[in-house]
């Protein structure tokens, strides 16, 4: 009996922990929820929070100041306008992830906002496979990636709620 009354609880549990997300703020413009309390870290310089979901995915929100490295967004901008710059960012991507094939990749352009979309298998040495969600917006001088990662091809719920809290200032 306790077991059936477990069964039912579960899915209800699931939701209030998913329901209990963490708002982040990435910088002074831009911010995020996590389904659970992220960790912190310096990554080259770039800051970016790491949440653990279960044993089977997690996510993670990067932020790449360009000002710091020399850029600024005028010369950003004339990158992106570059149409080849989505091809160059790609393969820039797949350079440096090992064993990824992407799947699915998408370019938008909403107002001053672009992101490059990508889905990606990866498949480990070992033979473990995975899926990239990544998204990476580029807003001014600074580029926003985040990345969910899952064991099955799917955006869930809490994927598409964790990219869809993603929120920027208006430039």
């Amino acid at each position: 009996m306790k077991n059936l009354i477990l069964l039912f609880l579960l899915p209800l549990l699931s939701f209030a922990v998913i329901e209990d997300a963490k708002t982040i703020a990435l910088d002074e413009q831009a911010v995020i929820d996590f389904p659970v309390e992220p960790r912190y870290d310096e990554h080259s310089g770039n800051k970016v929070w790491m949440g653990d979901i279960d044993s089977t995915s997690k996510c993670t929100a990067m932020v790449l100041n360009f000002e710091e490295k020399g850029w600024d967004s005028v010369q950003i901008e004339a990158e992106l306008d570059n149409p080849d710059a989505f091809e160059i960012f790609k393969q820039g991507l797949l350079d440096r992830m090992e064993g990824a094939t992407i799947i699915e990749e998408n370019e938008i352009k909403e107002g001053e906002v672009t992101h490059f979309d990508f889905v990606l298998e990866i498949t480990e040495a070992g033979g473990t496979e995975y899926y990239l969600y990544n998204k990476n917006y580029f807003v001014g001088n600074k580029m926003y990636t985040l990345n969910f990662y899952q064991a099955e091809r799917k955006e869930d719920e809490v994927a598409k709620r964790f990219f869809e809290s993603f929120k920027v200032k208006e430039l």
